[in-house]
């Protein structure tokens, strides 16, 4: 019984020890990604990626809005041209996130035509597996990517993954809190063990609905009516 006591606690400690290292890990990257992009004049590019939070009775949270806030912001001055908002519809809500972000974002000022929808990602990894046909429709290969200070370390090691130069340019978010901080600790060394140790040779399983040549001929055929 001693025995399995102290096995029991030295897994704990183990996983507390692993789980606060993560934690700092991750805190002093957004940090670092926050104070850079503070003190340095964002990057120009052509697109940028806007990722999605989950919204509420179809209202977007606090979180989502201050994405989107910073989006428009490098719209108006001119560090960007056009917008891609991704995400899907997430639990009893009737509307996507892209449909949400995209209506705040026209009500701002952004032309509609100026912006391209991807309406059915429901994680991190299907952000940048879903966008990334739209990229390769506008010929892109690099975006100023826009998410919470607390989610660029992981959002930024997927893009990555997925063949995506993403700069960061983190929004302010609102009500950052431990929770939220130890989420995407775990998240990110689940997200690096599958990587470093091979537990599965697709890291970034494709969702079984996603079409990449359908979907760049249809999207090649959007981009040409709005342009």
């Amino acid at each position: 019984m001693r025995r399995i006591f102290f096995i029991m606690l030295s897994l704990f400690i183990f996983i507390g020890l692993v789980l606060s290292i993560s934690l700092v890990s991750v805190y002093r990257a957004a940090t670092y990604y926050h104070q850079f992009y503070q003190l340095n004049e964002p990057p120009s590019f052509s697109t940028t990626l806007v990722l999605g939070h989950k919204l509420e009775h179809d209202l977007p949270s606090d979180i989502l809005l201050s994405r989107l806030d910073k989006a428009f912001d490098l719209y108006r001055n001119d560090y960007t041209e056009r917008i891609i908002v991704s995400g899907g519809i997430l639990g009893e809500n009737q509307k996507s996130e892209a449909e949400v972000m995209k209506a705040i974002l026209v009500e701002k000022g952004v032309p509609e035509e100026n912006i391209f929808m991807e309406a059915r990602a429901s994680s991190t990894i299907e952000n940048f597996q879903f966008s990334r046909v739209i990229l390769d429709s506008l010929k892109e290969q690099q975006v100023i990517l826009v998410t919470s200070e607390f989610h660029v370390f992981r959002a930024q090691l997927i893009a990555d993954n997925n063949g995506i130069y993403a700069v960061p340019v983190p929004s302010n978010s609102p009500d950052e809190g431990l929770f939220q901080l130890l989420r995407e600790s775990i998240l990110s060394v689940f997200y690096l063990s599958i990587q470093q140790w091979g537990i599965d040779e697709h890291p970034n399983p494709i969702h079984p609905s996603f079409k990449p040549e359908k979907e760049m001929m249809a999207m090649q055929k959007f981009i040409k009516t709005q342009h």
